[in-house]
């Protein structure tokens, strides 16, 4: 409901007051019922649904000077007037604003005026209209219900005078404004119809005209321009900075027209403000401008393909790398590999192909994406590497420095590989960056199957296939290895290719070739020209031989055989006569050992052959026992030698142990079941060695004196009895010592002194023979005999001498015997 009504003489013109009207909470509206009333009605309710009227300006327009009779339209916007719809906290609408005048006829708005909806005003006045008119333009919303805001026009009409140019930019066209669609990269558009026009009722030439790109959004990259060809016209450069492009030169009208119909706008900027461009057009006669017409230009941005460069600041966008096989993955892009895109910050995929995948699974592409929202995905059947994600110009920049290529075959093929990049900014793929990429191969090692241990027969064909690859497939040679690290290799041994991977080793084993085993050391090797490689393998062939036997025994039963040895017998047979050695596949023995092995006289015990006629050396280690026969020789000759095999043992005391002797024999491949010897050895009893020391082991009298007495010890020697097990006795029978004196002694010694002590104190001169006799515990006996001469050398002795007695001379040359004596 509208409550109350205003005079219409309230003047609203000036937008503070409105606003001001507005927050205090005043809405104006036309009434719109049966006409659009000439009356405006405030209301301070509001409407529900539309809070505020919109707001006119026709400040900027000014007073307008016409001539009666002479055609006057001006576009109010293009020359100053504004209008806006704002809601009650100053925020646009978005309303449509349409242009009215009063419908007062006559009486507001004068007889022959008219406005279209967008603000274009037309007059032409008739005689009688002179005079001042203030003309109501009603600014009207599209809200429900529609408000409405009026200002005023002042138009000033004139009986006589110079009378304005007019242009209108479209021509026939309703309205004289023009618009025109600019699409990016799509060059200069028109910014004016063909069918332009411009009129001046009392001028045929033009002086100037100004043209003004008022809104402009991308600096240098916006140019406004025109073709002044066949005219008087001069046009000064565009003004980047004041949007300003002037046409100067009295000409006339046609060639203005001519001039201002070539006016076309470019835009060269790959990012392109989408802000619609205003661009003003007035011209002058040289007294006065024509209203302002305006050409809209509304700016259609297409979207700018992203670029790559993956040769960073070097020339081109393209790389090339060069791969060597076994290297591992390669970097194939610049460092300063370079992602841009002038209309957007990120990107939203790129596409990595591999586009002639020739080694199939073994190559690949990878980039890392550490620190991104990117995810990377590699298709080794189609060499697709797909980039995924959202992500910023930057970091897609990132990754693709990472991206590396990498092929993992031992054999590639060497043809260039081309590896296409595209990025995508959600809308446009940029254009294709292509790396070549050199492969080098690098010859590899044939590859030579392990072969295991094998066991041959003496005599008997030995086959052996061996097998190898190359992964380049080349021609592969097969060889025996004989100067190989540890080879020992039959002379007699070949190989053989049998096709391009495998050979044949072929062999049969002879006495010639020895025992073995024998180690096989095979080579293949490649024929790169370059560098030739070769593997080895290395395996042992045994020799499998029926071993040579030995009987001991010969016709007995078994292959052993035993005898008996008697000390001091001497060498002793320890064989049958009748001993046989055999080898069934073999006419030859390479050795014999033949081992004491319980050695328990040590250097006393020996064996021996007789080896006469023969090619074989025996040596004998008396600390081991071991006898051995050395040297190829015949079955036959070796058992002639076994057969004079004996056992000797020259201890005095020999261990009565058992001996056991065993006997190998060897054909140069397998040994014999050992035969044994048992050899019982019987000791004999060897007498005691009596043995008296000097000077009575002489034979001759040794003088001794009287009461004093005599002792010594005598020594024994026994192989086979203890010192404790032996018995002195002195055989004094026919000695001579009388009874009745004082006897000799002999003493046994204690268990740890092989020997007796003799002792006697002679009381009675003269000459005694003495036999000591010693006694085993076998009652076999030793003796000595000696001979003691008793003599007295006291004065006593001298002096009951007979005169001419030695001793007593002797006395009395010393001096002991006085002159009465």
């Amino acid at each position: 409901m509208l409550t109350p009504r205003l005079p219409r003489v309230i003047d609203r013109k000036s937008k503070k007051a409105k606003r001001t009207m507005k927050r205090r909470g005043f809405r104006a509206r036309m009434p719109m019922s049966e006409q659009l009333e000439s009356r405006l009605v405030l209301t301070a309710s509001g409407f529900p649904g539309n809070d505020c009227p919109p707001d006119l300006d026709l400040s900027g327009v000014g007073d307008l000077q016409i001539v009666v009779g002479q055609p006057f339209t001006i576009d109010l916007y293009a020359n100053g007037a504004t209008a806006a719809d704002l809601d009650i906290n100053d925020n646009p609408t978005g309303d449509t604003i349409r242009l009215v005048l009063d419908p007062d006829v006559g009486t507001d708005t004068p007889v022959g005026a008219t406005i279209t909806s967008n603000g274009v005003f037309s007059w032409t006045p008739s005689a009688g209209q002179e005079g001042t008119f203030r003309i109501p333009v009603i600014a009207i919303d599209q809200g429900t219900p529609a408000l409405a805001d009026v200002e005023f026009l002042t138009v000033i009409v004139s009986a006589t005078g110079d009378i304005a140019p007019s242009v209108d930019l479209n021509g026939p066209t309703a309205g004289l404004g023009f618009s025109n669609d600019f699409t990016e990269n799509g060059g200069p558009v028109a910014a004016t119809s063909s069918s332009l026009t411009i009129t001046d009722p009392d001028s045929t030439n033009l002086e100037s005209a100004t043209i003004v790109l008022t809104n402009f959004q991308d600096g240098a990259d916006e140019v406004l321009a025109v073709d002044t060809t066949g005219t008087s016209i001069v046009a000064s450069s565009y003004n980047a900075t004041t949007g300003e492009l002037t046409l100067t030169g009295s000409d006339t009208l046609a060639n203005y027209e001519l001039v201002l119909k070539s006016l076309t706008y470019d835009n060269t900027s790959e990012n392109p403000t989408v802000l619609d461009r205003t661009i003003q057009i007035t011209v002058s006669d040289g007294g006065l401008s024509s209203p302002i017409v305006v050409s809209t230009i509304s700016i259609v941005a297409e979207n700018d393909a992203p670029t790559v460069d993956l040769n960073g600041e070097a020339s081109g966008i393209d790389f090339a790398a060069t791969f060597t096989e076994d290297n591992g993955p390669l970097s194939i892009v610049d460092a300063g590999v370079l992602v841009d895109d002038v209309d957007n910050a990120n990107l939203e995929s790129a596409t990595i192909t591999l586009t002639n995948v020739v080694d199939t699974t073994t190559e690949s592409l990878a980039v890392d994406t550490t620190g991104t929202s990117i995810v990377a995905n590699y298709d080794s059947g189609t060499g697709v590497l797909t980039l995924t994600g959202s992500d910023t110009l930057a970091n897609y920049q990132l990754v693709l420095s990472t991206l590396t290529y990498d092929n993992t075959s031992q054999n590639p093929d060497e043809t260039d590989r081309i590896v296409e990049v595209i990025v995508n900014d959600g809308t446009t793929d940029s254009a294709t960056a292509t790396i070549t990429i050199t492969v080098e191969g690098v010859n590899d090692p044939p590859d030579l199957d392990p072969i295991q241990d094998q066991t041959a027969e003496f005599g008997t064909l030995f086959q052996i296939t061996v097998t190898a690859t190359d992964p380049e497939g080349d021609v592969l040679t097969f060889q025996l290895d004989r100067e190989g690290i540890g080879a020992n290799i039959p002379a007699s041994a070949t190989i053989t290719k049998t096709s391009d991977t495998t050979a044949v080793i072929e062999w049969t084993p002879s006495e010639g070739d020895g025992a073995g085993p024998f180690t096989f050391i095979v080579l293949v090797i490649d024929d790169d020209p370059t560098t030739p490689l070769a593997d080895s393998e290395t395996f042992v062939v045994t020799l499998q031989t029926d071993p040579p036997a030995v009987d001991l025994n010969g016709d007995g039963t078994g292959i052993d055989f035993a005898a008996a040895f008697t000390e001091d017998a001497g060498p002793t047979s320890v064989v049958d006569a009748t001993a046989t050695v055999t080898d069934a596949d073999s006419t030859n023995l390479a050795s014999a050992t033949i081992t004491i092995t319980n050695v328990l006289n040590t250097d006393d015990e020996f064996l021996a052959v007789d080896v006469t006629g023969t090619s074989i050396t025996p040596s004998y280690d008396p600390s081991t026992g071991i006898l051995t026969l050395t040297g190829s020789d015949l079955v036959a000759n070796y058992q002639q030698v076994i057969r004079t095999l004996t056992y000797d043992n020259v201890s005095d005391n020999p261990d009565t142990t058992d001996r056991e002797i065993e006997v190998i024999v060897n054909d140069g491949f397998s040994d014999s079941a050992v035969a044994t010897i048992t050899v019982s050895v019987a000791g004999e009893n060897d007498p005691p060695q009596l043995t008296l020391p000097s000077p009575y082991d002489t034979g001759t009298a040794v003088e001794v004196d009287i009461d004093t007495e005599v002792t010594f010890a005598v020594t024994v020697v026994d192989p086979d009895d203890a010192p404790e097990d032996l018995i002195f006795i002195l055989d004094l029978d026919g000695s001579g010592i009388p009874a009745e004196i004082a006897q000799p002694t002999i003493t046994t010694p204690p268990a740890t002194v092989p020997g007796g002590t003799f002792s006697w104190t002679p009381s009675q001169t003269g000459t005694f023979t003495i036999t000591i006799i010693v006694l085993d515990d076998d009652g076999a006996v030793d003796q000595e005999t000696f001979i003691l001469t008793v003599v007295d050398t006291s004065p006593a002795s001298l002096i009951e001498g007979e005169p001419g007695d030695s001793d007593v001379n002797d006395l009395a040359l010393l001096g002991v015997l006085d002159d009465e004596f």
